[in-house]
């Protein structure tokens, strides 16, 4: 199955193996809870990142994992990359079929709704669109509901 996804690190993304939030990142576990809860431990900063994950799963259900490419902490939306899934059956169809939705404004940066699930390779990049859109091949993609 081929899907398409913008991005700005392809062979990262295909790395990491799940899609953050977008914006919700900190420098550091610390500091993603001093930014985004309101109820953070009054010793938080003494605390471990070990112990304030674990905090942040049991109060919040917030599940913050390191991104190596941006060297920032984020906050994982799902297992997965967010994607939108492509009817093509041969990669070359793929390309074109994500470059006429790109071009259609089908597509953007949010709102996908699907994600890929087993084996994940890159196949290419769309030439020719102003943001950085790319073609994948993968087991499945999932949607959403």
């Amino acid at each position: 199955m081929f899907v398409a996804r913008y991005t700005d690190n392809p062979e990262g993304d295909i790395k990491r193996g799940w899609s953050g939030f977008m914006g919700v990142e900190a420098e550091t576990v610390q500091r993603f809870v001093a930014l985004y809860t309101y109820d953070a431990p009054d010793d938080a900063d003494e605390m471990s990142d070990d112990d304030l994950l674990d905090w942040l799963m049991d109060t919040h259900n917030i599940d913050l994992r390191y991104d190596e490419a941006l060297e920032m902490w984020r906050q994982v939306h799902h297992d997965g990359l967010s994607c939108w899934p492509l009817d093509a059956e041969t990669a070359e169809d793929a390309l074109a079929e994500a470059a006429e939705m790109d071009h259609a404004g089908q597509i953007g940066w949010s709102g996908f709704g699907s994600y890929t699930e087993g084996k994940v390779t890159y196949v290419g990049r769309i030439e020719g669109t102003h943001d950085p859109l790319h073609v994948f091949e993968c087991d499945y993609a999932i949607v959403e509901a």
